[in-house]
């Protein structure tokens, strides 16, 4: 994130000028613009603890709020492509700056959160657009549904559009992600309010809201752009848009989306180790940060919304209820259960489900690439886990569905991600796990490993099994990890092969069954990807598909 530089003249000459500011300068230019370019972001964050919702833009592992006047989203010329495929927003590949181009860095795709909403009365929220100014189109768009890489992109928008404009209306469940098309470089103003209909039926408006994004102009664009005013705000989902390719060529670049934080870790987290049960909401269950030049690992609770809750894993029961059984769709049999509690990667259901993802923002800029380790799993069942990107994928180095002892996940570059999680019997289950990575700039390969810790889901009817209590009696802070370590080499992990074993029968017979299907728009967060045909993660970082490249958005 580029920061606003301060200059400090002295009082008397300060107060000149700043009365000449107010008087000559229009009032844009009164005050300082935070320019955000890369870190966790949520462009539209909602507040709701107050009775009205207020829009608000969330940045940074402390959820940094500004009002969003006072801030500016650059996209980078990286995400410009001539033939980007948008199967639904365009029945042929397009040009202009995509977001989930593959090319990306750094990662940003700002998203949208209402934290804890339905606690706070509503029971619907929806950002209306009122016009969105600029040199061409703006999309919102998501993955391909089901892991059809050629099939059609999720919309976002109410009523199956993608186009954001005058009348275009973004429904609001919690916390997601998508990405973003643009056109044409230059600079876009969107303006608009969040609507929210509360539990009793009464409706309330936000205040009138405007937010700015700048994409910068790729080498490789020579073609003109001219300002306009929501010249194709009602255009219908699957018609042609006006970023159709031309004669332009897009640059190629192998680096992978990322790039480094600006929010270092000086301290390490302090750690809640009140004992709770979460049952619902957005938590980074695996949220790494660096302190010292070491790993830390911890459960990051951004539930309510504000500054996070840094709790103790060891500390926090996962709760997945009745209300996320599913039977997963026929094509899925072969590498995966037959039907389970799932925790979607798209997260609409946040509000009655938990959504958990992880997050290596915390850990940058000392350690670009984190690898998440998972040492010991224990359950009744299968945990299966896959992602959804440009198609569906493994999350897992080996390339695997299932989450085994030994699995690694590895997020190649400082990313927020999510997973569709499929938990195959009601019981408990344990996984502990560790960080580790190289530090930036490290002469060796030594690896550095956080401290291990201990996450518990308990899944099924309110009378399953409760974990046996663990010891929180106090509040701590992550130990230091020692500077030593591992070698540089990665443990060795099952290799499963790509598509991993196969349903070896159908759930248990004590799970309800309520023939609902797994379906829904994919988050948008990205993540690291397998390399193409050999069941192992890229070395180029393509985003893979759980729903960060961090994440989905």
């Amino acid at each position: 994130m580029r920061q606003p530089r301060a200059l400090r003249p002295p009082a008397t000459l300060a107060a000149v000028l700043a009365l000449l500011a107010s008087v000559f300068l229009p009032p844009q230019w009164a005050q300082a613009v935070t320019v955000l370019t890369q870190d966790h972001t949520d462009a539209f964050h909602i507040v709701t603890d107050g009775g009205v919702p207020v829009m608000t833009v969330a940045n940074g592992a402390a959820t940094t709020l500004y009002d969003p006047s006072a801030v500016e989203l650059h996209i980078n010329a990286t995400t410009y492509a001539t033939d980007h495929s948008l199967q639904g927003f365009s029945q042929r590949p397009v040009v202009g700056y995509f977001t989930g181009s593959w090319d990306a860095d750094p990662w940003f795709e700002p998203g949208w959160n209402a934290p804890n909403f339905a606690a706070n009365g509503f029971a619907e929220l929806r950002i209306d657009f009122t016009s969105v100014t600029g040199p061409g189109q703006v999309a919102l768009i998501g993955n391909p549904e089901g892991d059809d890489e050629d099939g059609v992109r999720g919309s976002y928008l109410s009523g199956g559009r993608y186009v954001v404009g005058a009348g275009a209306s973004l429904p609001v469940h919690g916390h997601e992600h998508a990405h973003w098309y643009f056109s044409h470089a230059g600079t876009y103003r969107m303006h608009g309010e969040v609507v929210g209909k509360k539990t009793d039926g009464t409706v309330v408006t936000s205040d009138p809201f405007t937010l700015t994004w700048s994409v910068e102009r790729h080498g490789d664009d020579h073609r003109d752009s001219s300002t306009t005013d929501d010249g194709a705000s009602d255009e219908a989902p699957g018609e042609e848009s006006d970023g159709a390719p031309d004669d332009a060529s897009g640059g190629e670049s192998d680096d992978a989306p990322g790039g480094e934080s600006d929010e270092a870790s000086d301290d390490a987290p302090a750690l809640d180790a009140t004992p709770i049960e979460i049952d619902h909401g957005h938590v980074d269950l695996l949220a790494a940060s660096s302190h010292d030049g070491n790993l830390a690992l911890t459960l990051k609770d951004d539930r309510a919304g504000g500054t996070p809750i840094h709790r103790k894993p060891e500390a926090v029961t996962l709760r997945v209820r009745d209300n996320a059984w599913e039977e997963l769709p026929a094509h899925l049999h072969d590498r995966m259960v037959t039907a389970g509690y799932v925790l979607p990667q798209h997260g609409k259901n946040q509000q009655t489900v938990v959504f958990p993802g992880w997050d290596t923002f915390g850990a940058a800029p000392d350690f670009r690439e984190v690898e998440f380790e998972f040492l010991d799993v224990q359950g009744p069942g299968r945990i299966n886990l896959f992602i959804v990107w440009d198609r569906m994928r493994s999350p897992f180095v080996s390339g695997g569905w299932d989450l085994r002892s030994g699995e690694v996940i590895r997020q190649r570059f400082p990313a927020h991600m999510h997973a569709t999680w499929v938990f195959e019997k009601p019981g408990v289950y344990t996984m502990k796990v560790r960080a580790r990575g190289v530090p930036v700039g490290a002469t060796d390969q030594t690896m550095r490993h956080s401290e291990p810790r201990t996450y518990t889901f308990v899944v099924g009817p309110d009378e399953a099994p409760q974990p046996e209590p663990s010891d929180t009696s106090s509040a701590d802070a992550p130990s230091e990890v020692p500077g030593g370590g591992a070698s540089g080499a990665s443990s060795e992990v099952p290799s499963g092969g790509a598509g991993g074993p196969s349903s070896t029968g159908a759930a248990s017979a004590d799970a309800p069954s309520t023939g609902k299907s797994l379906t829904g728009v994919p988050s948008v967060v990205p993540a690291s990807s397998p390399t193409e045909g050999s069941g192992g993660m890229s070395s180029t970082g393509v985003p893979s598909v759980v729903g960060l490249p961090s994440t989905g958005v």
